[in-house]
């Protein structure tokens, strides 16, 4: 979760992020279960659309859904967290120039 909220920086905050997203993906690793799975392609999806990088944040928000939706249960706010960005960056990706 840190690395969603460091990720509120942008681009400056990248390295930082990815630092952080690179521990937690190990951490899931460790643990070997979907919500912890789906929690970090979430975070990546969220960091990605925070530095405008709207193809990436689609592909992680989509595999978090795929994860929160076959594999959890009683993960809503998981899910209804990664709807809500990728909202933002259909959004975002639709207004921005080509």
């Amino acid at each position: 979760m840190e690395a969603g909220h460091v990720s509120i920086g942008g681009g400056r905050s990248q390295k930082t992020a990815a630092q952080l997203l690179q521990a937690a993906d190990a951490l899931a690793r460790q643990v070997d279960q979907p919500y912890p799975h789906g929690a970090v392609a979430m975070i990546k999806g969220v960091a990605a659309a925070l530095a405008g990088n709207w193809r990436a944040s689609l592909i992680f928000c989509d595999q978090a859904e795929a994860i929160f939706r076959s594999s959890c249960t009683g993960a809503v706010w998981g899910a209804d967290t990664t709807h809500r960005f990728l909202l933002r960056v259909l959004m975002s990706w639709a207004r921005s120039p080509s």
